[in-house]
């Protein structure tokens, strides 16, 4: 049998060991970019994945006495610059009025620590005045109410863990201790990770008054 002639145009076939040398080659001039490329990337995955918001929250319940806030509801909302200063904006000034109303209140109730129905009736008007300002914090933020993001609780210690992308946010915790209703909202500017420390509530009212 006669054997078949190659195509006239086909490229001879080249050797296993030349292209095993080209790419050991490539490999060696390449290989330390490729390294850099491989580790930044794991780096930035890591990054993203482990980013996260942790806080304890703490409230005073009375007689200087504190105490954790547990089972608190935690909302984080993703917020842009402009809304964090209109909601800044607004929150402030709602903090105002309520202490001009609580400031009106004390100059219309004189002297309460010496009469015990007068100081009952000043605390009574100035729970008013912070139900009032939980109320219109609540409606502040229907802004951005479809905007929240994760929704988690704090534990019964008062502590949360959010894991979120870096970016602008709003914290909402809301919670109940001792009879009494609390309301924080918090700025959080995530570049990886944030540790937050809240013993100061935005507003709190009795629910009991």
């Amino acid at each position: 049998m006669v054997p078949l002639n190659p195509p006239p145009n086909s490229p001879p076939m080249e050797p296993q060991s030349v292209c095993e040398s080209r790419t050991a080659a490539l490999l060696k001039r390449y290989g330390g970019l490729l390294l850099v490329l491989l580790l930044a990337a794991g780096v930035v995955i890591f990054w993203l994945a482990s980013s996260r918001i942790t806080g304890e929250v703490v409230v005073a319940t009375g007689n200087q006495d504190t105490a954790a806030l547990p089972d608190a509801s935690v909302t984080i909302y993703s917020v842009n610059e402009d809304q964090r200063q209109r909601i800044t904006n607004s929150l402030a000034k709602i903090q105002r009025e309520n202490e001009q109303e609580k400031s009106t209140n004390a100059n219309v109730f004189q002297n309460p620590s010496t009469d015990e129905r007068t100081r009952s009736d000043l605390e009574g008007y100035n729970n008013l005045s912070d139900t009032k300002h939980c109320f219109a914090l609540e409606g502040v933020l229907d802004e951005i109410r479809k905007t929240g993001t994760r929704k988690k609780n704090t534990d019964g210690e008062g502590r949360f863990k959010i894991w979120a992308l870096p970016g602008k946010y709003l914290l909402e915790i809301v919670g109940q201790a001792s009879n009494q209703r609390f309301e924080f909202i918090e700025n959080v500017d995530l570049k990886w990770r944030s540790n937050l420390r809240l013993s100061e509530p935005s507003c709190r009212y009795s629910l009991t008054n």
